[in-house]
């Protein structure tokens, strides 16, 4: 109500505001259901888990074991090295500590 008193000591610009407010309510009644189709989210396999086969899991940890470093797993298996700690933790690694320059 307060919009359409700001606007009423102009008369050009509260018919502007009533057509606008007419053709929502319009729309908003025509459509029984919004249409959540260009809204909804895309399905992505976002988890680690859905992304890499159990297997890749495993080699992934047996190749940490072996000396692989984590910056040489993130760039083989394609994930971020938060994730790549994520899946030694998991699998209950110890993680390396690195030598002293």
């Amino acid at each position: 109500m307060e919009l359409i008193a700001h606007y009423s000591n102009t008369p050009d610009l509260l018919s502007d505001l009533r057509r606008t407010v007419d053709a929502v309510t319009t729309i908003m009644v025509e459509a029984d259901e919004p249409d959540l189709s260009t809204t909804a989210p895309i399905a992505r396999d976002w988890r680690v888990k859905d992304r890499l086969a159990s297997s890749d899991i495993d080699q992934l940890v047996e190749s940490f074991k072996a000396g692989v470093t984590i910056p040489e797993l993130v760039a083989h298996y394609g994930i971020s090295r938060s994730s790549v700690k994520t899946l030694l933790r998991q699998r209950a690694v110890r993680r390396r500590r690195s030598s002293p320059p």
